[in-house]
């Protein structure tokens, strides 16, 4: 397989990809000309740290019926065991 580019450029563009891509779609909707006359659909912005809905952050655990609790246990052991591998091993 032929190399694409020196490895110093593939390194740069292999740490920095992400970083391109959010600012190039940050900025996208933000080309002048025919993109600027398409009709993009944008994400509402409300107040900075408060929820779309009107609702609570936090969920209010002590109402939940028992059932759900031990229905939840499992699935946060799998998360734990996911995400705490590096840990055990």
């Amino acid at each position: 397989m032929a190399e694409f580019g020196p490895l110093w450029a593939r390194k740069f563009v292999s740490d920095y990809a992400f970083v391109f891509a959010c600012v190039f779609y940050t900025g996208f909707v933000h080309i002048p000309g025919y993109l600027k006359s398409a009709n993009l659909e944008k994400v509402p912005i409300t107040k900075s740290f408060h929820p779309n809905v009107d609702r609570n952050w936090i969920v209010d655990f002590w109402n939940l019926p028992l059932k759900w609790v031990f229905v939840s246990l499992p699935f946060g052991f799998l998360l734990t065991l996911l995400f705490e591998s590096q840990t055990f091993t």
